[in-house]
């Protein structure tokens, strides 16, 4: 006999409140088995994509000076590696993270789905504790940079496109490198080569025109281009399409969803 509407809806409100909560303690596990609880312990959850940002942003205002292509080199660096160090750990987390937290599909609440939401969740609110930080200490205390100066639904909507990429893409890695095993050995590979593809380090408009409407079509690139119009306002010239980058997420969600089904069966059989 079919169930009332609304006893449907609170049965799916129920089950969506236990997967909060599942990934909430698997979250937990994950900092305590990552960063454990010695030393600076969860501290390094921020400390760790800080380091990596505040080495590069020295490295660049060193050899590049203070200002390129009329904007501030800090707060482009700022804006193009904290993504990329949030998109480079969701993939780096994923490679093989099916086969290692195997053992916790015992519980039946748990799924390959939570396991890889939650360590991409992890890194997503790292990057965002990390860009918060840097913007604080490099312009509310220093000086050295202005603020986000243009529309905030620019700047969050860019982020959020980047971090719907960075899930996507685990998303596909995840099963890929538990069904294959060479491609584990080429994911290191791949990531290498999409740090100069991403657009981290430059933008659309210092591209020659005729390539600019095929490299929009990227999630990273207009991710950050939206990112960047939203923080610097009129100051540069963004040029970004977040409809068909959209269109390739949902893609790439669909695919990493069904090919993750069929690692879960080949786990399962072995």
């Amino acid at each position: 006999m079919p169930q009332p509407a609304h006893m449907t809806g609170r049965t799916l409100l129920g089950g969506f409140q236990l997967q909060l909560r599942v990934i909430g303690a698997l979250m937990m596990r994950e900092l305590h088995t990552r960063y454990g609880r010695e030393g600076i312990g969860f501290a390094w959850f921020i400390g760790e994509p800080m380091v990596f940002t505040f080495g590069v942003v020295a490295l660049w205002s060193t050899t590049r000076g203070s200002v390129e292509h009329g904007i501030s080199v800090i707060a482009f660096v700022i804006t193009g590696y904290t993504p990329l160090v949030m998109w480079r750990h969701c993939f780096g987390q994923s490679v093989s993270a099916l086969k290692s937290n195997g053992g916790l599909l015992y519980h039946k609440q748990i799924t390959f789905l939570d396991i890889i939401l939650t360590r991409c969740a992890l890194e997503i609110a790292g990057s965002v504790l990390t860009f918060a930080i840097s913007i604080l200490v490099f312009a509310a205390l220093l000086g050295l940079v202005k603020g986000p100066h243009g529309d905030p639904t620019l700047l969050v909507s860019g982020f959020l496109l980047f971090a719907w990429f960075c899930i996507a893409t685990a998303l596909i890695v995840a099963p890929v490198t538990e069904l294959f095993h060479t491609a584990e050995k080429l994911a290191q590979i791949v990531g290498y080569i999409f740090i100069p593809l991403s657009g981290a380090f430059w933008m659309v408009d210092w591209l020659p025109g005729w390539i600019q409407k095929y490299v929009v079509m990227m999630p990273s690139v207009s991710g950050y281009e939206m990112m960047r119009a939203g923080y610097f306002g009129n100051d540069v010239k963004s040029i970004y399409d977040p409809v068909i980058p959209m269109f390739v997420c949902a893609v790439m969600t669909l695919f990493g969803l069904l090919i993750m089904r069929r690692a879960r069966n080949q786990l399962a059989v072995e």
